[in-house]
């Protein structure tokens, strides 16, 4: 046997590790070479993505395109977009702005296009890979794979999923 050993009736401990049964999904860790990881919670599964965060996206920060999810914590304002391969998620309102996802879009505060806008290249334009979200949707064009999901209101606005539409 080379450059193997045998334990027998001895406890090995390992290092200290993430207790991955008591994360929630959506929560957001430091890894140990800095950079932010996100764990998104799938049927029988985990999947651990790459993360970006900003406070908002703006004239400040320009557009944002980045392999991995994206959580922008305030408004997304108009003319600016926002790309993600992973989920995107906006705690605020998304604007006239272009929202793109691989995976699940959440908008917390909604999506709030322009009636000019909607018939123009510079309206609200939200496309998800997989399901979006949002609390309301007004002059917006929304691309969904599987579904549509709002809570209040869709108003003066086009919605096109696969699907279904909620």
């Amino acid at each position: 046997m080379h450059g193997e050993r045998r334990v027998v009736s001895e406890v090995v401990m390992g290092e200290a590790a993430l207790d991955v049964a008591a994360l929630a999904s959506g929560r957001t860790v430091d890894a140990s070479n800095g950079a932010l990881v996100h764990f998104v919670g799938i049927v029988r599964g985990m999947r651990v993505e790459k993360l970006y965060r900003s406070k908002s996206v703006g004239i400040a920060t320009g557009n944002i395109h980045f392999d991995g999810a994206v959580i922008v914590e305030g408004d997304v304002q108009s003319g600016f977009t926002v790309f993600g391969s992973g989920d995107v998620t906006i705690a605020g309102v998304s604007e006239s702005a272009e929202v793109t996802a691989g995976n699940d879009i959440f908008i917390k505060g909604g999506v709030s296009g322009n009636l000019a806008g909607l018939a123009s290249a510079e309206g609200a334009r939200i496309t998800a890979g997989n399901t979006m979200f949002a609390n309301f949707i007004q002059f917006a064009e929304v691309h969904a794979k599987n579904g549509i999901i709002c809570n209040n209101f869709v108003l003066n606005s086009n919605l096109v999923s696969q699907d279904w539409i909620k």
